[in-house]
């Protein structure tokens, strides 16, 4: 059992942890998250996601009582407002769209801007296209961004993104090696949890919930990292505890199994 007296965070993932495979949020969790709210805990949403997919699952009233960590940490929200942002060039993101239109023949490429994924294709087997919006980047001008993705249908695509821009940028590939994201260098989940924690909160011992590559860093960084039992291998090797999937309220079972909230 852990004592919830000794915890000053909690931190959740969303796809594949907090949401089931449907990418719907599951009573029991919005339930122990307001729970965890109303004992004065700080709730984290720590995420890949941008800020508009937090307001499908969270009222504008509990946004208001949490702190976010977008884009996986290339942007931070306290209290549902943008507190740090970290941004790639718009004249970085036109040399790699660029360099990968010339290199490979057919390339699905996007980022976010205006509260969308700026996309020259639809990502059809990540999100519903209701996320984007399709544009020919031949004649669109791009912005700044903090987040570039790239759908990989190849271990030839996954090879020259990795041997190109990691020296410079932050690449992570997610999804069962199917989706690449790109940050600006300096963002990680664990980088967002220390600003926060230097400006804003002093969380004491946290507890994070995980299930992906981009959580590793977090749970190196927590005291009690919890993997759901859908989570990649390197992420359970690092856990306190492994708790049911996503698909079987695995966050429930742990508040009730292990702190009784």
């Amino acid at each position: 059992m852990i004592d919830l007296n000794s915890i000053g965070a909690i931190f959740f993932d969303l796809d594949r942890t907090t949401l089931d495979s449907r990418k719907e949020m599951p009573f029991e969790n919005l339930e122990i998250i307001e729970k965890l709210i109303s004992l004065n805990k700080n709730v984290v949403i720590a995420t890949a996601r941008p800020y508009r997919a937090t307001q499908k699952y969270f009222s504008k009233t509990t946004l208001e009582k949490i702190s976010l960590i977008l884009l996986n940490g290339a942007e931070i929200y306290f209290k549902n407002k943008k507190v740090k942002q970290f941004i790639i060039t718009k004249k970085d993101i036109e040399n790699i769209y660029t360099e990968l239109t010339n290199e490979f023949t057919k390339i699905t490429f996007g980022y976010e801007y205006n509260g969308l994924c700026q996309t020259n294709a639809h990502f059809t087997r990540h999100w519903h296209k209701s996320m984007e919006n399709k544009v020919d980047f031949d004649d669109y001008k791009i912005e700044a961004s903090s987040k570039i993705l790239i759908d990989i249908p190849s271990l030839d695509l996954k090879t020259f993104i990795t041997e190109n821009y990691s020296k410079d940028l932050k690449i992570t590939i997610t999804d069962g090696d199917t989706l690449c994201q790109i940050m600006p260098k300096q963002t990680s989940k664990s980088k967002a949890l220390k600003y926060l924690e230097k400006h804003h909160i002093n969380y004491s011992k946290r507890i994070c919930f995980g299930d992906d590559v981009n959580d590793i860093d977090l749970f190196e960084f927590c005291d009690y990292p919890i993997a759901m039992k859908n989570a990649i291998p390197e992420i359970k090797q690092l856990a306190y505890f492994e708790t049911l999937s996503n698909d079987n309220n695995g966050i429930h079972h742990f508040f009730k199994t292990m702190i009784n909230v």
